[in-house]
């Protein structure tokens, strides 16, 4: 049995290969051998507690742990990880508070093993623990603190977790990282900082070519979109998601998201269809809960288009799935939708009836989140009283500590004075080396933070680029529409009048609409440096020049331009010609790259 740790080792690492069933049943069988020493046995049962935790089995988990704790032995190095499991199976079950406790016990060991990488991050040669995941321990600690409402403290580890993965080059805990403070950030309703880490997520799985997480963090930054109002932009980022998650529970809440965007649009037909494609998926893999609530969802926008019926009739089914799964907070959005349906439809005894209902789900769920909040807060007071025995705990430990050490304090003192003078002069040598790495750390941040601006821009730029298209599209719609009325007029069709009357408001209104102020909006606000740049270099250009500027930047056709501006092609061309004298461009100089560079 002396090869057994390293076998164990090869089977976790080659567990890709077998099922979490197999390898449970293979940790089972090595128990029953009655040669394995204490160790042996106990590194089983915390490796088949790891291996349930990700099975979703944490209370089974718990019973191997409980059998580990019981075994002792000289040099017992497998404490931390016992502790990590523990922290991990009641983190899973629900129990923060005893989550906590042995996330406190497992940091004393985090934070050595953190001392450790510091200390050899300055000599340039950090090395990750064999035993212990500081970066995961940091990580799991702060999602405890998330889960009872502690935004701080879980942003507090979330950081700490960062630095120790980007000094390991733990590149996928990086962006973990990232996604996780994007969503402290978000829980706080601070959508800025919560959007900036989800880029910065982003920018790193696609650079790692993580699917799965690179269109969790465009769905997560889709849903910050929205949560402003910037529905154009919402879409963009859920499409895009849509390219890269594939499973059908993703999909099914990406067209959900999508559904809920047109819907807000007053897109009826657009929510009805992304939300239909929702519960046909979710209907084929029986996902009781999200199929609930595309109906209740459906049911609303059928409402919306006047379809009472449908609507009442997709609003009473999902009433009566959540009736039996006892979802209060379901039942009390389906009984609003139909006591609302019934309404419309001037049924006001039933509409009363399921306006009781809904008043009546309403208090359950409210007096079910005061509940979880008044626990939540009675969970952060007992977390901070357990917060303060470990400190005097601590305090005691260090107290001891020092009454032991105090005989070396002598002999530290003739040390420190005979050291002295060596010190100072490595003190000298060392500051100009500090000074240099300052100096170097400060241009590596500013490479930084130019990438990422020039990142965020590109993105813009997308997004105006696909808006202009938009504009361009719906223009040239227009234009075939009033072709063709104009052709009815011509030919004597009935109404000559007033079709001949509808074919001048179209044509006098089809480029003045709201998508060409948002998007002069959109412009303006993304180039708004750009402008203050152009008007310093060249101060007699007019405002329609400097706009023609910022399109040109684009890289617009002047076809598309002319369509977004409402004047000819033509008329386009004139003014680019304009534009270069003014600028005082020779014939052989480009345009663009020259607005490129201001």
């Amino acid at each position: 049995m002396r090869n057994f740790l390293l076998y164990l080792l090869a089977l976790l690492i080659g567990s890709q290969a077998f099922s979490q069933s197999n390898i449970i049943d293979s940790l089972e069988n090595q128990l029953n051998q009655k040669e394995l020493s204490e160790k042996e046995k106990k590194t089983i049962f915390i490796t088949l507690a790891g291996q349930l935790n990700k099975k979703g089995l944490p209370g089974k988990a718990i019973e191997n742990l409980d059998l580990a704790a019981k075994i002792q032995f000289e040099t017992d190095s497998l404490t931390p990880l016992l502790y990590q499991e523990y922290a991990k199976s009641y983190y899973l079950t629900g129990e923060f508070l005893k989550a906590l406790e042995f996330s406190a016990k497992l940091e004393v060991f985090a934070d050595l093993e953190r001392d450790r990488i510091l200390a050899e991050a300055k000599k340039g040669k950090p090395r990750n623990g064999k035993i212990l995941n500081v970066a995961n321990v940091y990580t799991v600690t702060g999602e405890i603190y998330r889960k009872i409402g502690d935004y701080q403290k879980a942003l507090e580890y979330g950081l700490k977790s960062k630095e120790i993965a980007e000094l390991l080059g733990m590149q996928e805990a990086v962006a973990n990282n990232y996604n996780n403070i994007g969503i402290v950030f978000k829980e706080q309703g601070d959508l800025k900082n919560a959007k900036a880490y989800y880029l910065k997520a982003l920018d790193l799985n696609q650079k790692l070519a993580r699917r799965f997480n690179t269109g969790s963090n465009y769905n997560n930054i889709g849903l910050i979109y929205r949560r402003t109002k910037q529905y154009d932009s919402a879409l963009i980022c859920f499409q895009e998601a849509l390219k890269y998650i594939k499973s059908d529970y993703g999909v099914a809440t990406i067209y959900s998201n999508i559904g809920a965007i047109y819907y807000d649009l007053k897109v009826y037909d657009s929510a009805q269809y992304y939300h239909q494609n929702a519960l046909i998926i979710q209907e084929k893999n029986g996902f009781k809960e999200q199929m609930s609530l595309s109906m209740i969802n459906l049911a609303g926008v059928r409402r919306a288009m006047k379809r009472y019926d449908e609507s009442i009739g997709l609003a009473l089914k999902a009433y009566e799935i959540n009736e039996q799964e006892k979802n209060y907070d379901l039942l009390n959005s389906a009984a609003l939708v139909l006591a609302n349906a019934y309404e419309d439809k001037k049924d006001f005894e039933n509409s009363l009836s399921y306006f009781r209902k809904h008043k009546q789900y309403y208090d359950s769920v409210y007096n079910e989140k005061q509940r979880k909040e008044v626990a939540g807060h009675q969970l952060k007071f007992r977390t901070m009283e357990k917060e303060k025995e470990n400190e005097l705990l601590r305090k005691q430990a260090e107290l001891q500590e020092a009454r032991i050490s105090s005989q070396f304090i002598i002999g530290i003192i003739l040390v420190a004075v005979l050291l002295l003078s060596i010190w100072v002069l490595y003190l000298t040598f060392k500051r100009n080396k500090v000074r240099q790495e300052l100096a170097n750390q400060r241009l590596e941040n500013e490479q930084n933070e130019k990438h990422y601006l020039e990142k965020e821009l590109t993105f813009k730029n997308k997004e105006l680029v696909n808006f202009a298209l938009q504009i361009v599209e719906k223009n040239d719609f227009m234009t075939e529409v009033t072709r063709e009325i104009d052709k009815l007029s011509k030919n004597g069709a009935k109404g000559y009048e007033k079709v001949k009357e509808l074919s001048k408001k179209l044509k006098a209104n089809y480029i003045i609409n709201k998508h060409q102020k948002e998007f002069d909006a959109h412009v303006n606000s993304v180039y708004e440096s750009f402008y203050n740049k152009l008007e310093d270099k060249y101060p007699d250009l007019t405002q329609n020049e400097k706009r023609l500027a910022a399109l040109l930047r684009l890289k617009l056709s002047s076809k598309e331009i002319s369509s977004i501006t409402g004047i000819s092609s033509k008329s386009v061309d004139m003014s680019r010609y304009r534009l270069r004298k003014k600028l005082g461009l020779d014939t052989e100089d480009n345009l663009i790259e020259v607005l490129n560079q201001v």
